[in-house]
């Protein structure tokens, strides 16, 4: 094992959470703007369904429902597809997600990706 440069020991990675099940919030970055995001998902042998909303987790009114999402989480490898065709992909460590948001590319629209990161 190599060690840290502060001298301390490596960090090994929180392993993923038995279930992901709840409610997720955090956002997707787009240069220097963040967009608040939340995933209330289910999950049950690997397969996660849920929604996908867009806006502040505690302004009710102005939340965005941005459709249905589904997919799988395979230990803390987990890919979804948003009934829009957006997708998000990444992993989870404890009780943080960290990946992407794919939207394809529509009429007038160029594909994207964004960064994003979600907590419990």
């Amino acid at each position: 094992m190599a060690a840290c440069p502060d001298g301390g020991s490596p960090s090994r990675p929180e392993p993923p959470p038995t279930s992901v099940s709840g409610t997720w919030v955090g956002s997707a970055t787009a240069g220097s703007r963040a967009l608040p995001l939340a995933v209330d998902i289910a999950e049950a042998g690997g397969l996660v369904s849920g929604r996908l909303r867009l806006g502040p987790p505690d302004a009710a009114s102005a939340n965005f429902d941005a459709g249905a999402l589904t997919g799988t989480r395979s230990g803390a490898l987990a890919r979804w597809e948003v009934e829009h065709g957006a997708v998000i992909a990444g992993t989870f460590e404890g009780e943080r997600f960290t990946g992407t948001l794919s939207f394809p590319a529509r009429e007038g629209y160029a594909a994207a990706t964004l960064p994003i990161r979600f907590g419990r």
